[in-house]
């Protein structure tokens, strides 16, 4: 599935949304918005064969960097990348001195070792995109997913604020941040930032559905059901 510059798919249920008539029967917070945020992919197909040029071994990019200068090996990774060769990209990115890895580069390795399922590894490869930008909102923000998903709550606080200070427009991280508040139990910070995000992107369910619950659970059933009001127009209900 493709990745998008900002958060689209791959959404993290907590459980689904089913349709409400009334917040007497509103169900938990509905979604944490969970994808990678990360560069955008210029190729968008899953099926197509692979070209021969991009069916490489570790092997042979092992070899041929010894001769690669490294922003051909960072353009390389970048194709591989793109063409959903991830296990080629992060051999590639491999290849490229630590000195000079971009912060880019350091982001999108951590991507594909989150999606391998090494969550150590690419927590540290988050963490050197940081290093080499310190306002890489994007590493904070995978990152703050990533506690999220380990139900470490106040450690994704932490990322999520962290996203926000480096883009301070970037609805999804007040979004999940919203859903962490939720989980620690502190409702005013919760309605707060799924208030802000709502103020940079009005057009997504979740954030309306999440702000009725929160409403609900702070006994105000005509707050709670105007967001849900929202959420099941935005829904086509």
């Amino acid at each position: 599935m493709k990745r998008f510059l900002l958060i689209l798919t791959l959404i993290m249920v907590i459980p689904s949304a089913n349709y409400a008539e009334n917040t007497q029967n509103l169900p938990a917070p509905v979604k944490n918005g969970m994808v990678k945020s990360q560069e955008q992919k210029t190729t968008t197909s899953n099926t197509a064969p692979k070209n021969k040029s991009t069916a490489v071994t570790p092997k042979t990019l092992a070899k041929e960097s010894q001769t690669t200068a490294p922003r051909d090996l960072y353009a390389r990774a970048l194709a591989l990348y793109s063409d959903n060769s991830n296990e080629a990209a992060l051999e590639t990115f491999k290849q490229i001195p630590e000195y000079a890895r971009t912060t880019t580069a350091w982001l999108l390795m951590g991507n594909i070792l989150s999606d391998m399922g090494k969550k150590d590894e690419a927590i540290f490869m988050y963490r050197r995109a940081i290093a080499v930008d310190s306002n890489n909102y994007k590493a904070y923000y995978n990152l703050g997913n990533m506690y999220l998903e380990d139900d470490i709550f106040y450690t994704a606080i932490d990322c999520y604020k962290d996203a926000i200070k480096a883009k301070m427009n970037f609805p999804y991280a007040y979004y999940n941040l919203g859903i962490a508040y939720v989980k620690i139990g502190n409702l005013k910070k919760a309605k707060s930032a799924f208030l802000n995000a709502l103020e940079y992107n009005k057009n997504v369910p979740d954030f309306h559905y999440n702000l009725a619950y929160v409403y609900k659970l702070m006994n105000k059933p005509k707050l709670a059901q105007t967001y849900l009001d929202n959420y099941n127009k935005l829904m086509g209900y």
